[in-house]
């Protein structure tokens, strides 16, 4: 017999230090520590979503736009914003049959329209 241990050791959830978005299909969209401490998230900060519609792209951003989805504090390292519109979407684009996915967010910002972003407030691409 030849078994293998399944623990705390070898199955830990590998997202310390990973900028990434955990999104679930009830629409609760959690930022990772890493992504909080990068984008520089807060509650009261806002986040907006854009698709990039001929590549399916999909990008986060930082902003100042009152009609953005409000980030909540979620615990006491992490944010999270909800909305299930936007994360049936994410969900979509992400061909996950479970009951949530993770996004991992560029750490560099993508300049929209050949501007420069102000500090904390730029795009971030996820998704594909």
């Amino acid at each position: 017999m030849n078994l293998k241990a399944f623990n705390t050791e070898n199955c830990a959830r590998k997202i310390n230090g990973h900028v990434a978005l955990h999104v679930n299909r009830s629409g609760s969209m959690c930022f990772s520590k890493a992504a909080t401490d990068h984008m520089k998230l807060h509650p009261e900060a806002m986040i907006e979503f854009f698709l990039d519609e001929t590549s399916g792209q999909w990008y986060v951003c930082k902003t100042e736009n009152e009609k953005a989805f409000p980030v909540r504090k979620y615990s006491e390292k992490t944010v999270n914003i909800s909305s299930a519109t936007v994360a049936s979407l994410l969900m979509q684009a992400s061909k996950s049959s479970g009951k949530s996915a993770r996004f991992l967010i560029g750490k560099e910002p993508i300049l929209h329209g050949g501007g420069k972003p102000a500090p904390g407030n730029h795009q971030k691409s996820f998704g594909q």
